[in-house]
């Protein structure tokens, strides 16, 4: 007999989530309850792989010209998320003085994904594919040519989910702040882009399986 998430995921099988722009009250209240519900199924020691966030928040990265941007299933539920952030130069990443990837960023126009995450109930869905790939169409129908996440280097399911959708690890280093280690994925998302070269690459270890992202 199959378990309730094994059936929801048998039955997601079967439709095609949508991708929207989360922009309304009631939309920016289900994302931040999702995150709420994602942290919650997540171990005390893995919490910090993501940070909860408030409708306000939310609002002034839309004020901002960001994007939230969702997976809904055919009744409305919001399944998965990510925050788009268009930086401004590349400087406004995050430690980016500890970076040696600004070959990769120099004189580009580069995104950031945040908060990328899926409902536990499906996670193994393939969702984390569909949200990293709308995520890439965004960034490019936007004009942005780089598209980057800083993934905490515990967090094993977003490096395999990010390395599977053709993303280059360029850097490691650890948060200032908190002490935890963190890589950070680039992806060109242009034709004929600037490519390092494959020796500048830090070393991932074996070739991920297909499974579904962690949220980071």
């Amino acid at each position: 007999m199959m378990t309730t998430r094994t059936t929801r995921q048998h039955a997601f099988a079967f439709m095609a989530p949508e991708t929207v722009l989360l922009t309304s009250h009631d939309e920016l209240k289900q994302a931040a309850k999702l995150i709420d519900k994602v942290r919650a199924s997540l171990d005390d020691s893995q919490k910090f792989f993501l940070l909860p966030k408030t409708v306000e928040f939310m609002k002034n990265q839309l004020t901002d010209g960001n994007a939230i941007l969702g997976l809904k299933d055919a009744n409305g539920t919001l399944m998965g998320l990510t925050i788009i952030r268009k930086m401004d130069h590349w400087t406004d990443i995050p430690n980016f003085e500890g970076l040696p990837f600004i070959g990769f960023l120099a004189n580009e126009t580069p995104c950031m994904l945040q908060s990328v995450c899926t409902h536990p109930e499906y996670r193994g869905a393939g969702l984390a594919d569909k949200l990293l790939t709308a995520a890439e169409n965004w960034c490019r129908e936007n004009g942005r040519t780089r598209l980057i996440a800083r993934i905490v280097t515990e967090n094993s399911g977003s490096r395999n989910a990010f390395t599977r959708n053709e993303f280059q690890i360029l850097s490691e280093g650890i948060d200032a702040q908190d002490g935890y280690g963190y890589l950070y994925a680039g992806k060109a998302i242009v034709s004929n882009p600037y490519l390092v070269g494959e020796e500048d690459y830090l070393t991932i270890g074996d070739h991920p399986t297909e499974s579904d992202i962690h949220p980071c």
